[in-house]
């Protein structure tokens, strides 16, 4: 049993728990939290299962502009995709970067996007 605390500032909305495909069969935790403090992280899980180390989370900017994420899903066919919906996200005309946005994301777990 792994017991973390401090992994979001508020309570977590969901939680992943996958063994990617491609990166070395590393395990990892996904989680994610809506207002007031959004975020969505990606945890390795440590060697013996005992110990979870923030290695990607998403920017401050774009985490507040979605409100937060309330649900993930993985792809069930490869577990080094996922889904993330935010319940809170609205498309704002005084924004022009909310157009190349939407309420549901699609993410790859991949060296490049991780350590960030």
């Amino acid at each position: 049993m792994l017991s973390v605390s401090k992994l979001h500032e508020d309570k977590i909305e969901d939680l992943l728990f996958t063994k990617s495909e491609t990166l070395n069969g590393n395990k990892y935790v996904i989680s994610c939290s809506i207002e007031p403090y959004p975020d969505l992280k990606v945890s390795l899980v440590g060697d013996k299962g005992s110990s979870l180390t923030v290695v990607s989370q998403v920017g401050k900017d774009l985490a507040n502009r979605m409100g937060g994420w309330n649900a993930l899903a993985l792809n069930p066919t490869d577990s080094d995709f996922f889904a993330s919906s935010s319940i809170n996200f609205v498309k704002k005309p005084s924004d022009p970067e909310s157009e190349q946005l939407a309420s549901v994301q699609l993410w790859k777990l991949k060296e490049d996007t991780l350590n960030n």
